[in-house]
């Protein structure tokens, strides 16, 4: 989902039958601050199994992108609206896989001014060798350049990436590594991603495995929170900040602290406000934790329970308006599923 003034967007996958009885990207916008919402609009459109959307809103601009196997193998594919979603133009392919068992995943994207970033995945999986590409493009999404090889390392695994952008900065995560021994890497753009300086390993544990980066920027700070296993029975949530522009960072900070099975993290933040929210199932039931940070991240507030003990409760998700947090989840108690939400004060 994004918000853009009064105009909401959201955007999914579904499996419902259609014409060619495959998932399609769907989506929907209301232009009165959700009261009411439009008539759907099938994005993809076509015979493939269409997924793993993602949308990032600026003013009248709505761009999506996706992965689609369509075309045989496994692409990204990317369209735009113009009018504040009213439409979409025409598919643009944004990888080109011509030949197996290669396939690009994970899409993931960032707007700002003229300028559209997009990060994916893209290698043999099955054989554990995958590499980050990006690519931009400087005229609204209308064409893309060329393409970046932003981990640049055939032997292993690159992957689990996230981009953000902020000004003339372009900040790309991603974790990269052989199973059980990952690492989590960085690197930045200063230059509205015509080019990327040197990898920033932020990791540097080999006993550790380090997976599912998150990151956010305020300012000159960046933010980073990813999810390190210590041992089987042990997964715990590090964050580390920069206070220089992504320049370098800082020691990690145990955010998860006592809790022993820490997962689905996510990363928000506002002016010096930093928002940490994850779940945990180390008791038995899967709860919802919070934690925060009012000085930029130097120092965090003790974890907050903000779901129900006896319920099961998995995948959340945070934003923030102003002085509101807003925290959703997915929660099951007893045989009921539904998802709940929290506004955090």
């Amino acid at each position: 989902m994004a918000i853009d003034g009064k105009n909401v967007y959201v955007v999914w996958t579904d499996g419902t039958p259609g014409p060619y009885g495959n998932p399609d990207i769907l989506f929907r916008r209301s232009t009165n601050g959700g009261t009411t919402f439009e008539a759907t609009i099938n994005i993809s459109n076509n015979p493939g199994f269409s997924t793993e959307p993602q949308m990032a809103v600026l003013g009248r601009y709505v761009y999506v992108v996706w992965r689609d196997n369509t075309p045989g193998n496994e692409e990204i594919f990317f369209k735009r609206s113009i009018n504040n979603g009213a439409s979409f133009g025409s598919l643009v392919y944004l990888s080109d896989n011509s030949t197996k068992p290669i396939n690009s995943v994970r899409p993931q994207i960032a707007a700002n001014a003229n300028n559209v970033y997009v990060v994916w995945s893209k290698g043999n999986f099955d054989q554990g060798r995958s590499n980050v590409l990006f690519k931009r493009s400087i005229n609204n999404g209308a064409s893309f350049g060329r393409t970046l090889n932003i981990s640049n390392n055939p032997t292993t695994l690159s992957t689990l990436q996230k981009v953000f952008v902020l000004g003339n900065r372009v900040y790309v995560v991603w974790t990269e590594g052989h199973f059980y021994n990952r690492q989590i890497f960085f690197k930045r753009s200063i230059d509205n991603g015509a080019t990327f300086e040197n990898a920033t390993k932020i990791t540097n544990i080999s006993s550790l495995d380090s997976l599912n980066p998150q990151i956010v920027a305020t300012n000159n700070n960046v933010y980073l929170l990813w999810q390190s296993n210590l041992g089987n029975v042990s997964k715990q949530l590090f964050f580390k900040r920069s206070i220089d522009g992504g320049a370098t960072f800082e020691n990690a900070t145990n955010i998860s602290d006592d809790q022993k099975n820490s997962a689905d993290q996510l990363l928000d933040s506002s002016g010096n406000n930093v928002y940490a929210i994850w779940d945990d199932n180390s008791t038995g039931n899967s709860q919802i934790f919070f934690k925060r940070s009012t000085d930029g991240g130097a120092t965090f507030s003790s974890t907050m329970s903000l779901s129900n003990p006896k319920g099961q409760s998995q995948y959340p998700d945070i934003t923030t308006n102003n002085n509101n947090i807003y925290a959703t989840w997915q929660d099951r108690i007893l045989r009921n599923v539904g998802i709940l939400s929290k506004t955090i004060m």
